[in-house]
């Protein structure tokens, strides 16, 4: 069902500071008022030049100063003159960097427009309600297609911004327009608001707001600068409220763990056992109190994520039959099988995907992708039972306690020479010379390794040692990457359930 759509709410009464409808500023002309705020007014106005529609937003803080006459600008009192100009200097630098952006979820600066006093910025028209009216709007909380498209959108946003080393720093449902036809468009920065108000009163009015902002924002410090995880906390921040439909409480001194789990709230708000998507439990981290326990960047956190889409897609596969070609391995079993078939299968998703994505949509039916990724798998799983029995042959080695010995009476088979490129780790290494022993002397077998020196640590998790918050998660990632560790209960946990076991 499609979800009804709230329609824009009718601009309250134009205030008395806002321009009168038709006033003209060089070429342009307002043709309404849209929006006040502290900081200044945004109106509707019409490019008489080249015939387009056009915002503009003007830099008027109702604090320092007020409109004198129709147009003019004026201070409110002479000492306020040295605040105003570094607002107006915060304002105009925020204007250079949107110039230079050419996101979707950005507004685009066309020009900066000087005029009695103060200075406007001329953008693209953009018009829809704000993500907290189109919340209140829906019925639920958004499909999962939908929630995955809009948090895309708005990594480029904010990637692009990072990339001006340019921090918004005021991500926040009523920051965002949700454009029909566009999808959300990211609004003004906090880069005036920090211009012109000390840290201590930013922190006073951090602690009155609602939850939602990071430490560095609400307890200013040289030692808590602000930086690209500061938008990515206020980002999951309100990813969490757009799946819930309600702003996060206030924060709480001694509260360690202020917001739900996305996860969780996802399969609350969907009646319990609909599957969270995975990425959920990547932005999770993002919601760290510590600004080092949260990723650091937005590439940091889209590779976690395209890692946790990988893992899923192949889960996927192995429950919708892919795994079926496993019956027809040999019945010698081999002693690393187990440590290597995760790694077997994930190179053969990543090459069946490869060529999923290199083929045009159209051009990729279900059927033929499917058979690429059993080709795959299988060819991936051949070569490695293959490589796995010949170093057994070539290296003289036991056979694990799960492992069958061959009968005495039968000669050992020999596979076929494989590339050392696709050999397991333990076929790269230099091979010990052994004497052939006579053909009627019976190889004795090579002596039992030592309990104790085959022993694994405990556990990943104990790898990590005191590790918490995302350095944890990124440790049990890498732990959890190698081949001793792949099919550990806490490994099969953060993949299935994004937990750290």
């Amino acid at each position: 069902m499609t979800p009804r759509i709230a329609p824009l709410q009718t601009p309250d009464p134009t205030p008395e500071r806002a321009l009168p409808a038709g006033t003209r500023l060089v070429e342009y002309e307002i043709e309404s008022f849209v929006a006040e705020g502290s900081l200044g007014l945004v109106y509707r106005a019409y490019d008489r030049v080249l015939k387009l529609h056009v915002a503009i937003r003007e830099y008027l803080p109702d604090a320092l100063a007020r409109r004198g006459g129709e147009t003019e600008v004026v201070l409110r009192e002479r000492e306020h003159a040295q605040c105003f100009e570094r607002g107006r200097r915060a304002f105009v630098a925020e204007a250079r960097v949107l110039a230079q952006c050419r996101h979707p979820a950005l507004p685009r600066v066309l020009r900066l427009l000087h005029h009695h006093g103060t200075t406007c910025h001329v953008m693209h028209c953009v018009e829809g309600p704000t993500l907290a009216e189109h919340r209140r709007a829906l019925a639920g909380p958004p499909d999962a297609a939908a929630l995955r498209a809009w948090l895309d959108s708005l990594l480029g946003a904010l990637d692009e911004l990072h990339g001006q080393v340019f921090v918004h720093g005021a991500v926040s449902p009523g920051k965002i327009l949700m454009v029909p036809g566009r999808g959300p468009v990211l609004l003004s920065s906090d880069a005036v608001r920090a211009a012109l108000i000390s840290g201590s009163t930013r922190s006073m009015m951090a602690r009155l707001a609602p939850g939602g902002l990071p430490i560095e924002q609400r307890e200013p410090s040289p030692e808590r600068p602000r930086g690209p995880w500061t938008d990515l906390f206020a980002l999951a921040a309100t990813l969490h409220f757009h799946i819930g439909g309600t702003a996060p409480a206030a924060l709480a001194e001694d509260t360690p763990g202020r917001f739900e789990p996305l996860g969780a709230l996802w399969q609350r708000l969907h009646g319990g056992p609909a599957v969270a998507p995975a990425s959920l439990g990547v932005l999770d981290a993002c919601l760290a109190e510590l600004p080092h326990d949260r990723p650091q960047s937005v590439a940091q956190l889209r590779a976690l994520l395209e890692a946790h889409d990988a893992a899923s897609r192949l889960q996927l596969a192995g429950s919708s039959g892919a795994w079926a070609v496993m019956h027809e391995l040999p019945a010698q079993p081999v002693d690393d099988l187990q440590q290597t078939l995760p790694f077997v299968a994930a190179r053969a998703h990543a090459v069946a995907a490869a060529a999923s994505v290199a083929a045009p949509a159209a051009a990729r039916p279900q059927r033929r992708s499917r058979w690429v990724t059993g080709a795959a798998l299988m060819l991936m799983l051949t070569v490695s039972v293959a490589a796995a029995a010949w170093m057994r042959n070539r290296q003289g080695v036991a056979p694990g306690p799960a492992a069958v010995a061959p009968a005495p009476a039968q000669a050992p088979r020999q596979a076929p020479p494989v590339t050392a490129a696709l050999l397991p780790a333990a076929a790269t290494r230099p091979e010990t010379q052994v004497d052939a022993a006579p053909a009627d002397r019976p190889v004795s077998p090579p002596a039992p390794v030592a309990q104790s020196e085959a022993r694994p640590p405990d556990s990943p998790r104990s790898r990590c040692g005191a590790r918490s918050g995302y350095a944890l998660y990124q440790c049990m990632q890498t732990q959890c990457a190698k081949r001793a560790w792949a099919q550990h209960a806490q490994c099969r946990r953060l993949r299935e359930q994004q937990s750290l076991g």
